[in-house]
């Protein structure tokens, strides 16, 4: 599959470098060009035990970082991998997921798109802030309908810091959301290759409701077989 992620920080890094080891084609796209052209040279941007093998060994080839959106739009699937901090009353700041989103509007409105474009959230973000956030930025920048531009799912991360890489590959669960069949499909031919005992748990909005399904899971080991 054709992968992006926007976002090069500690999730976008490591979810670029392992969807590249399991053998998707992934475009990491990055504001930093610093981070940018670490990635490019084989290096990783952050410490992570394993995650500098996996970037050096795929790095120019099936890993590809820029700091460019043009590329976003003919991938099969867009994962938003971005910084949600916290502000000083404890809410989360959301300015860098909706900067990102308006970005990849604005490359969707320019493609113009047959049909809607995936995309999964793996950033920290409250209930609601999907269908009510980030989609209506990236259709106003599309200057498209939501329905007619994207279709959004979510993913969210279960990574700890110095096991990250694998908790990807071997992790307890996985858990998907999406509003349609296109996103839930892609995404989860994305998260099946990185399960191997866990039973991924989904869910579906069908007339305004969620339907919940688990799917089989596809060994993490059969690595580099999935273009």
């Amino acid at each position: 599959m054709e992968i992006s992620v926007l976002g090069s920080g500690y999730v976008g890094t490591t979810l670029s470098a392992c969807l590249a080891d399991l053998g998707h084609d992934v475009t990491a796209v990055d504001v930093d060009p610093d981070v940018v052209d670490a990635i490019n040279a084989g290096e990783s941007p952050i410490h992570e035990p394993g995650l500098d093998e996996l970037i050096e060994a795929h790095a120019g080839d099936a890993l590809i970082a820029t700091t460019e959106y043009a590329a976003v739009p003919e991938t099969d699937v867009t994962f938003l991998a971005l910084a949600t901090p916290s502000k000083s009353d404890g809410s989360i700041d959301t300015s860098i997921v909706e900067s990102a989103a308006a970005d990849l509007g604005a490359a969707l409105g320019d493609a113009d798109g047959a049909q809607p474009h995936p995309v999964v959230v793996k950033s920290t973000v409250i209930p609601g802030t999907t269908e009510d956030v980030i989609a209506p930025e990236i259709a106003a920048a599309a200057d498209r309908p939501v329905e007619a531009i994207v279709e959004m799912g979510m993913n969210p991360e279960f990574l700890r810091e110095g096991t990250a890489v694998e908790d990807f590959t071997d992790p307890d669960k996985v858990v998907l959301g999406a509003e349609g069949e296109r996103v839930h499909a892609t995404s989860g031919r994305c998260t099946r290759r990185c399960s191997s005992a866990s039973t991924p748990t989904s869910s579906r909005r069908e007339s305004g409701r969620p339907k919940r399904s688990s799917t089989p899971t596809t060994p993490c080991w059969r690595r580099r077989s999935a273009r």
